[in-house]
């Protein structure tokens, strides 16, 4: 095969993101948060080759894997004059890969990624 200003590399981007989110004594219509707190956390790996072109355009193949919490304690808020308190917990593993193609001005991107989701859809515990 004939490189024609073809260059591969090989590339591993691991990424972490996180948040905290509270909002306490807020009225919102029909609803009244007293009290809510929520931490998220996230850290996914992509890994695969990149194909760079002479003309400027780049194409990728990648594997994904990321790994998410989101926690929701101590959710106590009022909808329509009914007190409700609960904890909200969820917690999946992504398994996917996907495929992505930028033209040489960056006018141009298509992306296309496909990806299974795992774990605890959803927990809810009632005070």
């Amino acid at each position: 095969v004939v490189n024609s200003g073809e260059k591969t590399k090989w590339f591993i981007k691991p990424s972490v993101e996180g948040a905290y989110i509270a909002v306490s004594d807020t009225d919102i219509g029909d609803y009244k948060v007293k009290d809510f707190a929520t931490k998220m956390a996230s850290l996914s790996l992509l890994i695969g080759p990149r194909w760079d072109y002479a003309s400027g355009d780049k194409f990728q193949m990648y594997g994904k894997v990321a790994y998410t919490l989101d926690e929701s304690d101590d959710i106590d808020v009022v909808i329509n004059n009914i007190d409700i308190k609960q904890s909200v917990a969820v917690d999946t593993l992504e398994v996917g890969g996907g495929l992505n193609y930028r033209g040489n001005s960056n006018a141009l991107n298509l992306y296309l990624e496909a990806s299974y989701i795992t774990g605890t859809d959803y927990s809810e515990k009632l005070f």
